[in-house]
């Protein structure tokens, strides 16, 4: 699945559900697959292909800070 910070972030620009080329794609992506895929134009093939890309290179919050973290809330 996706990070809390990135469906955050997909929220607030407005997204709710994923349509049927991003259900069915952004799993297989985000295995590290390769994926060719076909749908119309305006049916979120580029959110399908980009969404992962970004979910790779947000960074994973390290045990030190997630223990830095925890103590100041």
């Amino acid at each position: 699945g996706l990070s809390p910070d990135v469906l955050k972030a997909i929220k607030r620009k407005g997204f709710r559900l994923p349509t049927p080329i991003q259900r069915r794609s952004m799993p297989i992506i985000l295995q590290g697959s390769d994926v060719i895929g076909m749908a119309r134009t305006g049916s979120g093939k580029t959110a399908a292909f980009v969404i992962p890309m970004i979910e790779k290179c947000v960074p994973l919050p390290s045990p030190i800070k997630q223990a830095y973290d925890t103590l100041q809330h």
